[in-house]
């Protein structure tokens, strides 16, 4: 087959698919790029090495060089499902349970530890309280006596 050079407009539209869909084709397909002298970028598709991915009867629809794997689909609603992988859920399960345990656990001693630190603020403030109490005393005394005795400095 000859080797034709196409625009991403052009290969796009033999492929059935967008110019920009032929473009990331043409970059994942590595095909050989050129700039035309109208600057627009030409791409060189062999045909002959072409393959066609889907079997579509139609050779102008979608191809690739490298043909595609088939993959092993499964039918979700196959009945007879897998005891491996309910028991590796029944695994992952019980797994959660207990990491939900410890995670209780670990926010109750969080709450204890929260509890005994309001009542350790609550007794300092009321310490600090009886404290300033005692320093207005002490300094409305020391006024007293300081207006009958006079300053001293």
């Amino acid at each position: 087959m000859a080797i034709e050079q196409l625009t991403y407009i052009q290969l796009g539209e033999r492929l059935g698919i967008s110019p920009e869909a032929a473009r990331q084709k043409a970059l994942r397909g590595r095909w050989k790029r050129i700039r035309g002298n109208d600057g627009k970028t030409l791409v060189e598709v062999n045909w002959g090495e072409v393959v066609i991915v889907r079997a579509d009867p139609d050779p102008d629809m979608i191809f690739s060089r490298k043909p595609s794997k088939p993959r092993a689909v499964r039918d979700p609603y196959e009945q007879g499902t897998d005891a491996q992988t309910i028991q590796a859920l029944n695994g992952h399960l019980n797994t959660l349970k207990q990491q939900l345990e410890r995670a209780e656990l670990s926010a109750a001693e969080g709450r204890k530890e929260v509890a005994l630190e309001r009542e350790r603020v609550a007794e300092l403030t009321a310490q600090i309280i009886r404290l300033t109490e005692q320093i207005l005393a002490l300094k409305s005394k020391q006024g007293f006596w300081a207006k009958i005795f006079g300053e001293r400095k």
